[in-house]
C-alpha cells in the first residue's frame, strides 16, 4: 500500500503517546476529515498491521496504537507493547492530560515513560530496571529560572503512606529534576502525597513538590492551582506559556532516570 504524510504523521503520533482514542486521532491527525472516512483508513492501517485497536470495555469506544512494523516505517523502533485492561483508564487520562498540556503551551517537550523505561532497561537490564523509579512521564517547561524538567506522576488512587514516602526520598536524590507534580484524580489524594511528602523534608533537596487536580488541569490547564509546600500558584504563573524549553526534558533521560526504587513501586 502507499503510505500518505498523514499516515506516516499518525505513526509518529501514535508511538509518541502511546495510544490514542479514534476521538483523539481525528483532532490531532485527521481535524476536519469525516469520522467514517478516518475510520475507514484506521482499518486499511491495521489490515496492513501498521496500527492496531484496543477496545474500550463498557464504553463500544476504541484506541489505536502503533505496531512494531509501523514504527520501523517511521525509524521509531520504542512502540509501547503492553496495554493491561486494568491499566487502560490511566493511560488514556495521561494522554489527555498531555494533549491539554501542550495544546497550552505549558510543556513544550515531554518524554513519556515507555520511552524512560526503555533506556533504563538497556542501560540496567530487565530484572534490574523493574525495580527502578520511571514517573509516568517528563515535562519540559520554561520557568521564571529557565528551562526545567517537571516529573509527573498521575495518581488516581490511595497509596500506603509508607510507599509514598520511598518514592519520595528516591526522588529527593534526583539532581535534574527540578519539580515533582501529581495530578490526582481527588484532592484529598493531593493533600495526603503532600502530607507524606513533607515527611521526607530531613533528606536536603531542592526539589520542589507540588500537587493539582486532573480535573482542573484538563479543563484550563494554565488556570489549574499547583498546590506546594510552600506556595499555591496557577500553572501558568509558575511554568510559563512560551517556547524555547525544547529538550529541557532530555536530563532526565541521559543521567537521573535510573535511580533505585528499591521495594516501593512508582506506577499504580
Amino acid at each position: 500500500m502507499i503510505l500518505t504524510k498523514r499516515d506516516k504523521f499518525l505513526l509518529q503520533k501514535l508511538l509518541s503517546y502511546g495510544l490514542l482514542t479514534t476521538r483523539q486521532v481525528l483532532a490531532l491527525v485527521f481535524n476536519g476529515v469525516a469520522a467514517t472516512t478516518v475510520l475507514r483508513r484506521l482499518r486499511i492501517l491495521e489490515k496492513a498491521e501498521l496500527i492496531c485497536r484496543i477496545p474500550l470495555l463498557g464504553t463500544g469506544a476504541l484506541a489505536w496504537c502503533a505496531t512494531p512494523k509501523g514504527g520501523a516505517i517511521v525509524s521509531i523502533l520504542l512502540p509501547k507493547k503492553t496495554f493491561r485492561p486494568d491499566h487502560l483508564e490511566h493511560e488514556l487520562k495521561l494522554v489527555s492530560l498531555r494533549i491539554a498540556l501542550e495544546g497550552s503551551e505549558i510543556a513544550q517537550s515531554w518524554i513519556p515513560e515507555h520511552e524512560i523505561r526503555h533506556k533504563v532497561f538497556q542501560r540496567n537490564g530487565l530484572d534490574t530496571g523493574r525495580r527502578m523509579l520511571v514517573p509516568d512521564g517528563i515535562m519540559g517547561v520554561e520557568s521564571l529560572d529557565g528551562p526545567e524538567s517537571v516529573a509527573i506522576e498521575l495518581e488516581l488512587n490511595f497509596k500506603n503512606s509508607g510507599r509514598w514516602v520511598k518514592v519520595f526520598r528516591d526522588y529527593r536524590s534526583r539532581k535534574t529534576i527540578r519539580s515533582l507534580w501529581y495530578v490526582v484524580d481527588d484532592a484529598s489524594i493531593g493533600r495526603a502525597a503532600l502530607k507524606a511528602w513533607k515527611e521526607t523534608s530531613f533528606i536536603k533537596s531542592n526539589l520542589k513538590f507540588y500537587w493539582s487536580e486532573l480535573n482542573a488541569a484538563l479543563k484550563y490547564p494554565t488556570a489549574a492551582i499547583l498546590h506546594g509546600e510552600f506556595e499555591e500558584v496557577s500553572l501558568s504563573s509558575r511554568w510559563l506559556e512560551s517556547l524555547g524549553a525544547q529538550g529541557a526534558a532530555q536530563s532526565l533521560s541521559s543521567s537521573d532516570e535510573g535511580k533505585t526504587q528499591q521495594e516501593a513501586g512508582a506506577n499504580p
